[in-house]
């Protein structure tokens, strides 16, 4: 029927007695596909031959929220990054996830936004070509058709994620007019572990040199192009002084990724951080604190999340009339009404 064979090499998901999760995978996709007509969450079933299965799940109302903050919003007042990133701890396969952050509520403990989770994929390999399928029904969904003229909102996206190859190369193939960003944090993690492994650099230069870049007078930080231009030439020469291996590697590798995927970026969109981190994985672990989750067989991890996801969704309309963990601030506030109002309304207003 399909490349099982593909599925169970997928790490983690070897078919032994140990692991009936694996054993049973044919059955639970065969399963999957009986849901996808009546599961609010299942919209996309794919099987090709010699390929990997692959789910895509979202809910309508996750959809048109993460065309509100990631396409529609108002640049530095509403407008959020949209978030990508790969998970490997959720049951019998690999969930990639986009996120956003709801910029119309805050959190009642902390005062900040909350992260949101938007759709996702369930696949069993990590190909390029994987997600590009992925991505392009993402595009699709959010782009829209007014009076036949094709309107292109997504190229309004600013999209984040982490360094890894098949999917960044598939996110900028498919969203290929869109701002694009990579993690700082992972970034800065990756320059240091060259420094240390590769080039034995000393603590203090190594640290000097990290401030150098990331820290608020910093390269990535530099307010115009010609500044930037200066302080990426000046570090150059301080990593020539340390190690030719170390000043190739800068310009030839640092250099160029933070000036394409964290300060011209912030050029372009002012209102993007030049300390964007993806925090994709850490809101998957948040959102799944509201559910009782552990290693599912397949249509019970497709209900988990869906659960998780309702749940989320719940206590956002809740803060329309003061009640969960948010609070609705400008310019969404106007919409706070309290409860007997909002029952007396239809499901249209």
């Amino acid at each position: 029927m399909w490349a099982l064979d593909q599925v169970r090499k997928r790490k983690g998901c070897k078919a032994n007695a140990a692991n009936p999760v694996a054993i049973n995978l044919p059955d639970d996709i065969v399963q999957v596909l009986s849901m996808l007509n009546s599961h609010p969450f299942i919209q996309k079933v794919c099987l090709s031959k010699g390929e990997s299965p692959t789910i895509l799940l979202y809910t309508d109302q996750q959809l048109a929220d993460m065309r509100r903050f990631c396409c529609h919003g108002n640049e530095g007042r509403t407008q959020s990054v949209l978030g990508v990133d790969r998970t490997t701890n959720f049951g019998p396969c690999y969930v990639t996830v986009l996120v956003y952050t709801c910029r119309a509520v805050v959190r009642n403990d902390t005062g900040t936004h909350p992260t949101f989770v938007g759709p996702m994929l369930l696949h069993w390999d990590e190909q390029y070509e994987t997600y590009v399928g992925f991505f392009s029904a993402v595009r699709a969904l959010l782009d829209s058709t007014v009076s036949g003229t094709e309107v292109r909102i997504s190229s309004n996206a600013v999209i984040g994620s982490s360094e890894e190859q098949g999917l960044t190369r598939a996110l900028r193939n498919v969203f290929w007019e869109s701002a694009h960003l990579l993690c700082v944090k992972h970034l800065r993690a990756n320059i240091v572990k060259y420094m240390r492994n590769k080039c034995g650099v000393r603590r203090s230069a190594l640290n000097r040199l990290v401030a150098k870049i990331f820290d608020d007078g910093g390269l990535i930080n530099a307010v115009d192009a010609a500044a930037y231009n200066q302080a990426a030439e000046s570090l150059a020469s301080e990593c020539d002084a340390i190690s030719s291996t170390l000043g190739q590697h800068f310009r030839c590798q640092v250099e160029p990724t933070l000036r394409v995927f964290v300060f011209e970026p912030s050029q372009r969109h002012p209102w993007v951080s030049r300390h964007w981190r993806n925090n994709t994985a850490e809101s998957m672990k948040q959102l799944l604190k509201s559910v009782n989750w552990h290693p599912q067989r397949l249509p019970e991890l497709i209900d988990r999340l869906y659960e998780a996801v309702s749940v989320q969704m719940t206590d956002l309309r809740q803060s329309l009339y003061d009640h969960g963990s948010y609070t609705l601030v400008a310019p969404f506030n106007k919409f706070n009404q309290p409860h007997d109002t909002w029952q007396t309304k239809s499901p249209q207003v």
